[in-house]
């Protein structure tokens, strides 16, 4: 999704390999924001958009999607700005991609496979290539030299692993809305108390941004609920812990690289999908 790679890579007369980090049926939304504009879906006409059931609306010309209404579609179209920055952007990228030598797509067969047959039927099927799930090929390096350098976004709290240890299987629901996604107050303590009534045992990831314009801090009567059976982290290894027996469910906020990850260990989700995908 970056159009400087596309300009750059004419400059020097270099193949355009466009790696898409987000699932297939994503850019296949994507592909649609310039065909809502021609039909007068979007932007929306006013925010009453929003909630008087128009984005209910069922659409039907989408390859390899069926019975996709206009809420399904990524969240950016969404805006009663005809000047908007993503939503522009977005249209400006897909309308460049057809320039690119191969679309590689982080996702797999068996999980998107009609959405990468349609996107095989408008490109040359040999330049569209699945190269996911990679969680399942970050076990097989040896020795790898780079490994201490890790790509966490964050300092990863790994002590954790040690407070699954004492876990029964299947037994902790693990909470995490990623790297981006943020609460209102409101949210966060609306979560806290659902999470503590479910009596399992919880592993929350509560960045320090995670709250708007505020410190998040949970009331002190949740805290003392959850005291014997909770534990707080600022960020942690989330492959590790997906992967771990104790782990039995996770409150994710849906985004690509949770998801994927979750798919893999074979961990049941709890989507609150937030924006975007």
């Amino acid at each position: 999704m970056s159009l400087f790679t596309i300009t750059a890579a004419e400059e020097i007369g270099a193949p355009i390999v466009l790696f898409n980090t987000v699932a297939a049926s994503t850019y296949m939304g994507f592909k649609q924001f310039r065909t809502l504009v021609q039909k007068g879906l979007a932007p929306l006409k006013d925010e009453s958009c929003l909630t008087n059931g128009f984005l209910d609306k069922v659409i039907d010309w989408i390859p390899g999607m069926k019975d996709i209404r206009l809420k399904d579609l990524p969240s950016f179209f969404r805006t009663t700005d005809p000047n908007d920055t993503v939503f522009n952007f977005v249209i400006e990228v897909m309308d460049k991609v057809h320039k690119a030598d191969a679309l590689v797509f982080l996702t797999f067969d068996a999980l998107e496979q009609d959405v990468l047959e349609a996107l095989s039927s408008i490109f040359d099927p040999s330049l569209v290539c699945a190269i996911g799930p990679l969680e399942l090929l970050l076990s097989q390096i040896p020795d790898d030299p780079l490994k201490h350098i890790g790509y966490s976004l964050c300092k990863e709290e790994i002590k954790c692993l040690e407070w699954l240890e004492n876990k029964a299987q299947n037994s902790v629901v693990y909470v995490n809305f990623g790297s981006i996604a943020v609460l209102t107050p409101k949210q966060l303590v609306e979560f806290g108390w659902g999470l503590a009534n479910t009596k399992f045992h919880i592993f929350w990831v509560i960045r320090p941004d995670l709250v708007i314009g505020e410190s998040a801090i949970l009331p002190p009567e949740l805290v003392a609920e959850t005291k014997e059976r909770g534990l707080i982290a600022s960020w942690c290894p989330q492959e590790q812990v997906l992967n771990h027996p104790s782990v039995g469910g996770f409150l994710t906020h849906c985004g690509w690289n949770s998801t994927i990850e979750s798919l893999t260990a074979g961990v049941p989700m709890l989507c609150w999908p937030f924006f975007g995908d």
